[in-house]
């Protein structure tokens, strides 16, 4: 019996540790960012590409997910203005044609610790049909300011993709060795090893390690 007298009172004193700590809460808002501002894609419509051979290929608009209105708690803050909220809106689209979804994603934070900046960052998720594991792309920070959150993300002043140039362009790279770690995880029409995005206008060219290249046209 003594085993039993024993977590019973361990789980005693955790109640009244927890207790004398005390918890903040904090009401958070629904995910409001203007994403659609920075990157039209975001206004829940299909869109067109075109391949190499000259097919479109549409981007088919699936549905939208976002964080709703939440209390956010915690037991490591001493005031509940300290709790940061965050929050995302994730956008899906299928791409029938090629047999992948690809997955819109921008997340916002209000960072206290920051001085109360709110920080908001997009990135690309790549999936399967049967699948809800996804390959993240690196992520672009929006707000305050665009940043390139990672070496793999570059600016670039002009592209030309099956004879369609764009200027002054977001290039997101994923290195081959990426797909091949995931096996196939991801349908290699999804192997994409340089991703094209402006702002004001959305994607605008994707280039798969075979090389094949989709591009948006003007």
């Amino acid at each position: 019996m003594k085993p039993i007298y024993y977590f019973t009172f361990a789980g005693l004193l955790l109640t009244l540790i927890s207790s004398c700590l005390g918890t903040e809460c904090r009401d958070c808002e629904a995910f409001n960012y203007d994403a659609a501002a920075f990157n039209p894609d975001f206004r829940q419509e299909s869109f067109t590409m075109v391949d190499t051979a000259g097919a479109d290929i549409t981007f088919e608009f699936v549905n939208a997910l976002a964080t709703p209105e939440q209390e956010v708690c915690s037991s490591e803050v001493d005031s509940p203005n300290e709790i940061s909220c965050v929050t995302a809106s994730t956008l899906s689209y299928r791409v029938a044609d090629l047999g992948f979804d690809m997955l819109l994603v921008f997340e916002e934070e209000e960072q206290f610790t920051a001085g109360s900046i709110t920080q908001v960052v997009m990135s690309y998720e790549l999936k399967s049909f049967e699948t809800t594991q996804f390959l993240r792309t690196a992520a672009i920070i929006v707000e305050p300011e665009i940043v390139f959150a990672a070496d793999n993300v570059e600016s670039v002043d002009s592209v030309t993709l099956n004879d369609v140039t764009w200027t002054d362009v977001i290039e997101v790279i994923r290195p081959v060795e990426a797909y091949e770690q995931v096996g196939d995880l991801i349908p290699e029409s999804a192997h994409f090893t340089s991703l094209y995005f402006k702002e004001s206008v959305g994607l605008v060219g994707l280039v798969n390690a075979s090389g094949g290249v989709l591009v948006r046209e003007m």
